[in-house]
């Protein structure tokens, strides 16, 4: 009896060190990165983790038709910004060969749909403002990534490269910067509402005509201040 209970319990013994060798092995993210705080509990990327105050507010353009859809916006950085980033060696973190997550969705309907668009507002040429990322995301806008962890990206929907936004627009855009320096006094008008050439210099966003005297920024900023000083 004591020889079957012995044979008994090898044998069961036997069975969990086979099952544990012959289990199913389940990916994990690489454990520095997942120290940082970079991933969700499903496994895509928490690029939010980083985020920091907000003191900057940049100033971009869409470089695309004015009466693009969000989705439109949404696919073209996908394949501009977050699939390069994730077929880059950079370190920081590692992500070769992995399908691009941003961790920001869009409810439609019932359905959440994860989207890649990079600025918390877009202006249309009519002066209406669409909210498109919440002020605590973390978009990939200034090509820097301590800037867009302490920024706002404000987005004038259209090509710029050359010419000047309406006056609706950045009406519009000086009452949302107004807004927020209100809301984060560490933004100062002067020194951190800045254009995303600015910041890369390998980029004209959000146009030729934004920088220098008579450019679009001098306007903005004098509506702006127009805008402060009345409240």
């Amino acid at each position: 009896m004591k020889k079957a209970s012995l044979a008994f319990l090898i044998l069961f013994l036997s069975s969990l060190i086979m099952g544990c060798v012959h289990a199913p092995q389940v990916n994990q993210p690489d454990r520095r990165q997942e120290g940082l705080g970079y991933f969700h509990r499903d496994g895509s990327i928490n690029w939010d983790a980083d985020e920091a105050q907000i003191d900057m507010i940049v100033i971009h353009h869409s470089a695309m038709k004015s009466d693009a859809s969000w989705k439109e916006i949404s696919d073209l950085q996908k394949e501009t910004l977050y699939r390069p980033r994730y077929e880059s060696l950079d370190p920081e973190p590692y992500l070769k060969g992995q399908e691009p997550h941003s961790g920001h969705f869009r409810a439609i309907g019932d359905e959440l749909i994860e989207v890649f668009y990079a600025y918390q507002w877009l202006i249309r040429p009519d002066g209406k403002s669409e909210r498109l990322l919440l002020d605590k995301d973390v978009g990939w806008q200034a090509g820097n990534w301590k800037v867009n962890c302490r920024s706002v990206a404000i987005c004038f929907a259209g090509d710029f490269t050359f010419g000047q936004p309406t006056e609706q627009a950045t009406d519009a855009c000086a009452s949302l910067i107004a807004d927020y320096i209100k809301k984060f006094p560490a933004i100062k008008l002067e020194a951190n509402v800045i254009g995303h050439n600015e910041v890369n210099k390998k980029t004209i966003c959000p146009g030729n005509e934004f920088l220098g005297p008579g450019g679009w920024k001098e306007a903005l900023i004098k509506k702006t201040l127009e805008l402060l000083n009345k409240s």
